[in-house]
C-alpha cells in the first residue's frame, strides 16, 4: 500500500550502474572491511567465515549443515503474502484512541452484554498429547476474545539506511537489488526506462467536434466488437449523413484516444525464459544474467550485420501517473475521489467526539496503520492512496499461469466504487512461459515493489515477520507451536510456543536483519543468514521516500481469498487421507480420514451438488460436485462456498465429532473475518476462535509427531494474525485478491485471438486503461445508464421494486389474506410484485414467480429472522389527517412472508454458530416492511439428528461470504404482531 502521487513513472538511471556485476572469487578490501565490522559487532562468528573459492561439494555440504532449502519455491506451492502485524489489547467491544496525544491508547473496557455464550466442546482424545502452556487469565476465556498486547505509542516509522546497506553489500544478488533501489530513487521522466515525455502530462480536455464525438461514442459502444463493425458503421454514416465523412477510422480514433489520455503502453525487453527484464541495472546487458540466453534475435542480428537489434521477448508496462491524472479533470469524478479525505476527517472528528472510541471497523481507513500515517503527516488531504495486487493468469485451462498481471486499486474511491472494473488500473503484463525469477526487474518500470522475504517454507517463513521459528522436516520448516516428541533437530527444538503469546511483528528488527544479510561475505554465510533472518534481499520499495509507504513489512497484507483455498485443500487432504505421509505413519490409522471410503466420498460430493441447487443466483458460482470436479479447475469461490458455507451442515455426523467441532470453530471465525463491516465484539470472537482452532488442530491432527509436521502448513499459522491485521489495516475483504481475480477473468474473456493470447491480453489491458481514462475525463461522452428498469419503483434507501407485477388487482387468498386484513383492518385488492432489489445489490425473489423457494434474512423489532417471501405488494395505509380533516394515505411497500423457526439452539451452540438449522412455520404468515429485508440467503434442506436425539427434516442457513452474518440471540417465540410501516415513496400505484 502506498500514499502520495505525482507523475508516477519509474525509470532507471543508466549512469548509476554499469554492466552486470560478476561474482568475485576473492574477498576485496571492501568485503574485508564489511566483514571486520560485522565480526566486531558480533553479527558473524570468526570460525564460520571462509574465503576464496570452494568446490561445489563443499558448498553443498555447508548448506546442508545449515539446514533449510535454498532452491526457488515451486509455483504450485502456497503463495501466502501477508502484512506485518501489531496488536491492541481488546477487553471490551470498543477500540479507543488517544486523540489529544496522537497515540493509540489500547481499548475501552466495555461491560456490554456479549452475544449468547458459545459452549466449549469436550475434545476427548485417545492418547491425547499434552496441551501447550495455558493462556494468561486475561485471555483464557474464549468469550472475551482478547487480542495480544502491543505498545502502539511508537508513531515514528522505522527508516532503513540505504547508504549503510550499500556499503556492506557483497554478493551480486544484493548489489543488484540495491542498484534497482538507487535507480528508483533517481527516477525521472527523461530516463530511457520511462520512455515518457512532458506530453504525457495532459491538461483538461474538451471534445466539441460532432464527428469526433460520434466516433468516440461509437468506439465505446463497440469496444468488444470486431474492428470491422466500427468501419461499417463509419462508412454507412458517411453515405447517409452530411458531414459524417469526417468521422475518423478505427486506427485513427485509437491513436486520438491515446493522445487525449496520455495512457500508452511501454515495452521493455526481457529474457525469453522469463528470468529477468532488461531494465534498471540490467538495461545494457545483451545476455540474461541468470540463464545466459541471448536478449536479441541472433538470426536478425547476423542478417543485418549487427545493425538491427530485435528483442526476442518483450513485456508491457502501463504508466500509473497518466491513469491517475485522468481521475481529476471532471469535477463530478474528482468529488468521488474525495471519499478518502472526507472519511478521514469524519473519523477523526468522531474519535474526538467519542473520546477516541469506535465500535466497528468497516474500511481500511479505520486501521491503525492508516491512522498512524495520517497522524504522522505522511498521508495528507490531497494524497492518493494505492494498493497493488499481482497474480498469475491462467489463459489456457490445461496449463498453470501463462502470464502475470499486476493492478493498482485507488483507495480514495468509496468501497462501492473502488473495485469496479472502470476504476481498477492495470499496471503491467508479464508473459511466460516461466515464473519471473528477478521480479524487481519486471516491476521496476511500473513503480511496484517486492517484499524480499523468504518463501513460506523458510525457517522464519511468516510473511508478517512475527519471528515465529519453524520446525524442520527434511528441507522445509513448518510453523508448529508444539515441539514433537523425541525431536532433537538443532535450531528447531525450541520449547512449545503459546498461541496466546506469539511474537508481534518485528519490523523494528528489519533494518538490522537486512544489514546482516546484505553483508554476508559468501554464499554459505548468505544462506545461513537468510535462514536466520527470513530475508532474501532489500525490497525495491526502499527506493521510495519513507513517507510514501507504510514500510516493510507493514505494507504487506493477508489474502483471505487464497487463504480460504489453502485451508480447504489442507482439510480435504486430511479427510480424504491423500496428504503425504511418512512411515511409520499411515492413513489407515487416521480416524479423521473418513473419505478414504470412496463410496462415502462420492455420496458426500453428490450432497454438495444437490445442496448447491438451493443457493440463490446472487451467490455467483455454485460449488460443483467435489468428488468429480475437485481436480479439474475447482475455483477458489467454490472452495469457499463449499468448505465455509455448506460444509458444517453436510459434514455433521460424517467426520468424527471432535474433528467436526474443530472445523466448525474455524468456519465461525472465518465467516466473521470475511465481513465488510466487523464490530470489535465480533473481532474478539473471531480472534478467540482462530487461536483456539490452531491449538486444537495441532492436538487433533499433528499430535506432536515429527512425521506429521507437514500437516502444520503456513495457512494454519496465518489465521492467528487475521484479527490483529484487521485492527491495523481494516477488514481483510478490502485488500483481498478477489479484485485481481475478477480483472484476470474479464480481461481473459476479451481475448480475441487464442493463437496469441498474451499479445491480445496486454492489448485489451491497454485499451481498457485508455477508454476508462477518457470516460473519466469527459463523462458526457458516455450515455448515462438508466437508473431503474422500466416499470420499477424506487422505494428509497437503496430498495427498488422490480417487475414482474400483476397487470390488474387481485384479491389475496389464504393466510396472506388474513395477514393483510389484520395489518390494514380491511379487505382489499392488491397487485403483487415479483422482485425487490436490496441496497447490497442482491435481488430478493418470491415464491409467486420462482419454482425454487428463495429465502431472506430480515430484522423485526431488532431481532434477526429468516423467512421466504411469498410476494411483494404496496398497500395504502393511513397517514394522519390533513388540515381539511380528511384522512391522508401513503403507499407502503410490504412483503408477505412465511416465517422459519429460530435455529435449533443446541446445534447452534454446539457448532459455534456455524450451523443454523431451522424449520418452516407454515401457519406463520406476516406482513412486514419491505425495507426490513437485509440479505438474500440460501435455505438448504437436510435431515440431521439434533443433539436432543430428534431426527427430522429441516433447513440450514447459508449466507454469501462478505455480507454481515446473522447472529441469533433470542429464541423464536411464534408470530409477532403485525405493523411495521416505515415511509415509502408514492408513485401513484
Amino acid at each position: 500500500m502506498q500514499s502520495d502521487t505525482a507523475h508516477l513513472s519509474t525509470p532507471g538511471d543508466p549512469g548509476l550502474v554499469g554492466p552486470a556485476t560478476k561474482p568475485v572469487a576473492t574477498i576485496s578490501d571492501r568485503r574485508r572491511a564489511a566483514h571486520r565490522e560485522l565480526v566486531k559487532q558480533g553479527t558473524l562468528h570468526q570460525d564460520n567465515v571462509r574465503t576464496g573459492r570452494r568446490k561445489r561439494a563443499r558448498v553443498e555440504q555447508d548448506e546442508a549443515a545449515g539446514g533449510g532449502s535454498h532452491n526457488a519455491q515451486s509455483e504450485a506451492e502456497e503463495n501466502e503474502a501477508t502484512g506485518s502485524t501489531s496488536a491492541t489489547q481488546l477487553e471490551g467491544d470498543e477500540l479507543e484512541f488517544d486523540i489529544d496525544d496522537n497515540y493509540f491508547n489500547g481499548c475501552q473496557d466495555s461491560r456490554d452484554e456479549p452475544e449468547p455464550p458459545i459452549r466449549q466442546p469436550d475434545l476427548r482424545l485417545s492418547h491425547t498429547p499434552p496441551r501447550p502452556p495455558s493462556p494468561p487469565d486475561a485471555v483464557r476465556n474464549e468469550g472475551s476474545g482478547n487480542l495480544p498486547q502491543q505498545n502502539l505509542d511508537q508513531l515514528t516509522q522505522i527508516i532503513v539506511d540505504i547508504d549503510a546497506i550499500e556499503r556492506f553489500a557483497v554478493l551480486p544478488k544484493q548489489k543488484d537489488a540495491i542498484a534497482f533501489i538507487r535507480a528508483l530513487q533517481h527516477a525521472s521522466l527523461d530516463d530511457p526506462c520511462a520512455k515518457l515525455n512532458d506530453a504525457a502530462l495532459h491538461q483538461p480536455l474538451k471534445i466539441e467536434d460532432p464527428a469526433l464525438r460520434h466516433a468516440i461514442t461509437t468506439y465505446f459502444t463497440l469496444e468488444h466488437s470486431a474492428n470491422e463493425a466500427y468501419e461499417r458503421i463509419r462508412k454507412s454514416a458517411a453515405r447517409c449523413f452530411e458531414g459524417a465523412a469526417d468521422v475518423p477510422s478505427h486506427a485513427r480514433i485509437e491513436r486520438l484516444i491515446a493522445e487525449y489520455t496520455g495512457v500508452e503502453s511501454i515495452e521493455h525487453d526481457m529474457c525469453p525464459e522469463s528470468c529477468v527484464a532488461f531494465t534498471g541495472p540490467f538495461a545494457e546487458l545483451e545476455h540474461c544474467p541468470i540463464c545466459g540466453t541471448e536478449r536479441y534475435d541472433p538470426i536478425k542480428l547476423r542478417a543485418s550485420g549487427g545493425r538491427t537489434y530485435v528483442a526476442r521477448q518483450k513485456f508491457i508496462t502501463i504508466p500509473l501517473g497518466t491513469q491517475l491524472q485522468a481521475l481529476w479533470p471532471d469535477p463530478e469524478h474528482a468529488q468521488k475521489m474525495s471519499y478518502l479525505s472526507d472519511k478521514t476527517e469524519h473519523l477523526m472528528n468522531e474519535l474526538r467526539t467519542n473520546g477516541g472510541v469506535f465500535n466497528e471497523i468497516d474500511d481500511f481507513v479505520m486501521g491503525t496503520d492508516y491512522i498512524h500515517a495520517v497522524q504522522r503527516g505522511d498521508i495528507t488531504k490531497d494524497d492518493v492512496v494505492l494498493m497493488i495486487s499481482m497474480d498469475g493468469a491462467q489463459l489456457y485451462e490445461s496449463k498453470q499461469s501463462d502470464c502475470w498481471i499486476y493492478i493498482w486499486i485507488v483507495m480514495n474511491h468509496a468501497p462501492g466504487d473502488r473495485y469496479k472494473k472502470k476504476y481498477v488500473l492495470p499496471g503491467g503484463f508479464i508473459p511466460g512461459p516461466n515464473k519471473p525469477k528477478n521480479v524487481d526487474s519486471f516491476l521496476f518500470p511500473g513503480l511496484v515493489y517486492f517484499d524480499g522475504m523468504v518463501g513460506h517454507s523458510g525457517r522464519n517463513g511468516c510473511r508478517l515477520y512475527c519471528g515465529l521459528i519453524g520446525r524442520r522436516k527434511g528441507t522445509h520448516y513448518y510453523p508448529a507451536l508444539l515441539i514433537p516428541n523425541d525431536y532433537r533437530i538443532p535450531g528447531s527444538n525450541h520449547p512449545d510456543v503459546s498461541v496466546y503469546d506469539l511474537p508481534n511483528a518485528a519490523s523494528v528488527e528489519y533494518p538490522a536483519n537486512l544489514q546482516k544479510l546484505v553483508a554476508a561475505p559468501n554464499r554459505t554465510q548468505y544462506h545461513r543468514l537468510r535462514t536466520e533472518t527470513g530475508l532474501t534481499k532489500p525490497s525495491l520499495l526502499l527506493g521510495l521516500l519513507p513517507r510514501y509507504t507504510l514500510g516493510i513489512p507493514h505494507c504487506l497484507t493477508p489474502d483471505i481469498m487464497h487463504l480460504a483455498q489453502l485451508l480447504a485443500d489442507l482439510l480435504l487432504s486430511l479427510w480424504r487421507g491423500i496428504i503425504d505421509y511418512t512411515t511409520p505413519d499411515h492413513p489407515s490409522t487416521w480416524e479423521w480420514a473418513v473419505f478414504r471410503d470412496a463410496n462415502l466420498w462420492q455420496a458426500h460430493g453428490q450432497s454438495v451438488a444437490d445442496a448447491a441447487q438451493h443457493l440463490p443466483s446472487s451467490f455467483d458460482r455454485k460449488p460443483r460436485n467435489p468428488a468429480q470436479k475437485i481436480n479439474t479447475g475447482y475455483k477458489t469461490w467454490e472452495f469457499q462456498m463449499y468448505i465455509f458455507g455448506l460444509g458444517p451442515a453436510l459434514l455433521y455426523n460424517i467426520i468424527p465429532r471432535q474433528y467436526w467441532l474443530n472445523y466448525c470453530r474455524l468456519v465461525r471465525s472465518f465467516r466473521l473475518i470475511c465481513q465488510h463491516s466487523i464490530s470489535i465484539q465480533e473481532l474478539q470472537a473471531a480472534h478467540a476462535c482462530f487461536i483456539q482452532w490452531e491449538i486444537d488442530f495441532e492436538i487433533l491432527y499433528y499430535q506432536r509427531r515429527a512425521e506429521r509436521l507437514h500437516f502444520i502448513r503456513p495457512c494454519v499459522h496465518q489465521v492467528t494474525h487475521l484479527a490483529t491485521e484487521t485492527l491495523q489495516k481494516g477488514p481483510p475483504i478490502c485488500y483481498s485478491q478477489w479484485t485481481m481475480e475478477r480483472t484476470i477473468g474479464n480481461l481473459g474473456q476479451e481475448i480475441r485471438q487464442p493463437s496469441n493470447p498474451y499479445a491480445n491480453l496486454s492489448r485489451e489491458g491497454v485499451r481498457r486503461c485508455q477508454v476508462n481514462a477518457l470516460k473519466a475525463m469527459v463523462p458526457d461522452l458516455v450515455e448515462p445508464k438508466q437508473d431503474l428498469p422500466q416499470g420499477a419503483v424506487d422505494l428509497g434507501d437503496g430498495y427498488t421494486l422490480l417487475r414482474k407485477r400483476d397487470p390488474y388487482d387481485v384479491r389475496p387468498e389464504g393466510g396472506a389474506a388474513q395477514a393483510i386484513q389484520e395489518y390494514l383492518g380491511a379487505d382489499v385488492k392488491i397487485r403483487r410484485w415479483a422482485h425487490l432489489r436490496l441496497p447490497n445489490g442482491q435481488t430478493a425473489r418470491t415464491v409467486w414467480r420462482e419454482t425454487q423457494k428463495p429465502a431472506e434474512k430480515l430484522v423485526l423489532d431488532g431481532e434477526i429472522c429468516l423467512a421466504e417471501v411469498l410476494y411483494f405488494t404496496r398497500l395504502a395505509v393511513a397517514d394522519g389527517y390533513g388540515e381539511d380533516g380528511e384522512q391522508n394515505f401513503r403507499w407502503q411497500a410490504v412483503a408477505l412472508v412465511s416465517m422459519y423457526s429460530h435455529p435449533d439452539r443446541d446445534l447452534l451452540e454446539l457448532s459455534f454458530h456455524a450451523v443454523s438449522s431451522c424449520k418452516p412455520v407454515e401457519d406463520d404468515i406476516r406482513v412486514v416492511d419491505a425495507k426490513s429485508i437485509t440479505d438474500v440467503i440460501g435455505m438448504v434442506p437436510h435431515r440431521p439428528e439434533l443433539p436432543s436425539g430428534v431426527t427430522e427434516d429441516r433447513y440450514f442457513l447459508v449466507e454469501k461470504p462478505g455480507l454481515d452474518i446473522a447472529t441469533f440471540g433470542v429464541t423464536y417465540e411464534g408470530p409477532a404482531e403485525a405493523g411495521d410501516d416505515d415511509e415509502a415513496q408514492d408513485n401513484g400505484d
